[in-house]
């Protein structure tokens, strides 16, 4: 209850009592004449509307109080609300700082990696060729980083060139001579490179070599295979 209402009342009801007050003394002589039950209903009578005006007062105090709380709880759904959404922010901020640290790992992982991998390049010219048949010699070179325990896996025609190589150093090479009996059908094989990298780490690169026979005089093609590239630690 506010304090205007709360002093109404008291000055309302100090009012009201004296004017009573006033009353019971102007007619004293009426008033002890009365029966005890008479002086009960004039009491009850007199108090009737004081406590009627309290009720009233009393149901406007409560009226103030749950617009009070109302208004609490009001204050507290924006303020839970504003704290949700903060909580989002920060939560999208640090996604975004893992995303970008993760991302800064990645890059320097894979700059590590370059540091130590290898660069094997394929490549040939020239060779001999008597009626249909030719000897192609290529050659794989390594213009990255020095790798050990070198192991060149040929597929299909070419399953006899495989070997096996301890090291092979920046610019170290290997040489081959791939010799067939033209048919008048293009020639293909695989040829998987897995080693062992400077930091430790094992890898593949994956090629693939062909020879199309159909012309006169036949050359070896070469294609790394993309999407082939695989580390795992050794």
């Amino acid at each position: 209850m506010d304090k205007g209402m709360k002093y109404g009342g008291f000055a309302t009801t100090a009012l009201y009592v004296l004017a009573i007050s006033v009353y019971a003394f102007w007619n004293w002589s009426q008033f002890t004449s009365l029966e005890p039950n008479a002086v009960g209903d004039f009491l009850a009578g007199v108090f009737s509307p004081l406590a009627f005006l309290w009720l009233v007062l009393g149901y406007f105090q409560q009226g103030q109080e749950l617009r009070q709380n109302n208004e609490a709880l009001r204050l507290q759904a924006v303020e839970l609300q504003n704290s949700v959404e903060q909580q989002k922010e920060l939560v999208a901020v640090t996604r975004e700082q893992v995303t970008i640290e993760m991302e800064n790992i990645t890059q320097a992982r894979n700059a590590l990696a370059a540091q130590h991998s290898p660069l094997f390049v394929l490549g040939g010219a020239g060779g001999s060729h008597s009626d249909n048949k030719h000897a192609l010699p290529f050659t794989l070179s390594n213009l990255g980083a020095p790798v050990t325990d070198v192991h060149l896996v040929f597929g299909g025609p070419m399953s006899t060139l495989s070997r096996y190589v301890e090291a092979l150093d920046t610019k170290g090479s290997q040489r081959f001579s791939f010799i067939f009996t033209g048919d008048g059908s293009n020639i293909g094989s695989t040829l998987v490179v897995r080693y062992l990298a400077s930091n430790g780490v094992r890898g593949e690169s994956h090629h693939y070599i062909w020879a199309e026979v159909a012309e006169r005089d036949p050359a070896l093609k070469f294609r790394r295979v993309s999407g082939q590239e695989s580390h795992t630690h050794g």
